[in-house]
């Protein structure tokens, strides 16, 4: 099955990402993601909060938090919280921590850490006792929805550790030759945690997917509606606005490929319409 999710960076205003969060479910998107780095971007929670209160279907969480920024105990009392407030709509995407460490002089936490955490937040979110570094915890006030984890992996140790613990894996690499070389890790990590490995599925994330029709016209898709720029204006998408089509199946992609960047920041097209390309530039 194949469906659709939006990614945004959390850039002001809030108004804005709440009112691209509604559009995105007017127009069948299943998932809403923010990025998670809060020295970059606006901390996520809060506008989390905003976005379930004006929306009714779609799914969203964080693409990707870490184990470190907020204490996993916080990060499954904020999800749990929400998923009051949302009705059981909070998923969490989760990785080491790349940027949201890095930026503040610190490294990425360990891939044991990271499926550490993986557990306890699951089971601390939807209301079960945990043992959190030899003390018992349990958030007794949890209404017990179930969140989808999502973990961000490339390597081996961290893609079998995927295989492990996740319910889906996060690549940010739309390349079905990598997501070939990837997906035998993952099988392993399932099948040695005794997991199916086809109740994994797979989020691929091609950044501005866009196609050509020539004269002058650049399209984005977004979902069922069509944005178009057209009388010469050559750009399509701001590039701090990231929209990201994520595919729950490892067919090729079709994308017409961007290339280049006009004075602003946004991506131009290369001439190239009408030709299907694997990948296309963000």
């Amino acid at each position: 099955m194949l469906s659709f999710g939006m990614n945004l960076q959390a850039n002001p205003p809030v108004s804005r990402v709440v009112e691209w969060s509604k559009l995105a479910e007017d127009n069948g998107f299943d998932y809403l993601w923010l990025w998670d780095s809060h020295v970059l971007w606006q901390e996520v929670y809060g506008i989390f909060a905003l976005v379930a209160a004006n929306t009714s279907r779609i799914k969203m969480g964080p693409c990707v938090t870490n184990p470190v920024t907020r204490d996993p105990t916080v990060t499954a009392s904020a999800l749990a919280t929400l998923n009051e407030v949302s009705g059981g709509r909070m998923v969490m995407g989760i990785g080491r921590g790349d940027s949201a460490r890095r930026v503040i002089g610190k490294t990425p936490v360990t891939v044991d850490r990271m499926e550490w955490a993986c557990r306890l937040i699951r089971d601390l979110a939807a209301g079960r006792e945990v043992d959190f570094e030899g003390t018992k915890l349990q958030l007794k006030w949890s209404l017990g929805h179930e969140v989808e984890i999502w973990v961000a992996a490339y390597g081996p140790k961290a893609l079998r550790a995927t295989g492990r613990v996740a319910d889906g894996l996060i690549m940010q690499l739309a390349d079905p030759y990598i997501i070939e070389w990837s997906l035998p890790f993952v099988r392993e990590g399932a099948e040695e945690a005794g997991r199916r490995f086809e109740d994994i599925r797979v989020q691929v994330v091609q950044f501005k997917p866009m196609s050509y029709l020539g004269d002058g016209y650049v399209t984005v898709h977004l979902g069922g509606t069509l944005v178009e720029t057209m009388n010469g204006v050559r750009h399509a998408y701001p590039v701090n606005e990231s929209v990201i089509f994520q595919r729950f199946s490892f067919a090729q992609p079709s994308w017409t490929a961007v290339d280049g960047q006009n004075d602003d920041g946004t991506w131009i097209a290369n001439g190239n319409y009408g030709t299907p390309q694997s990948t296309a530039h963000g």
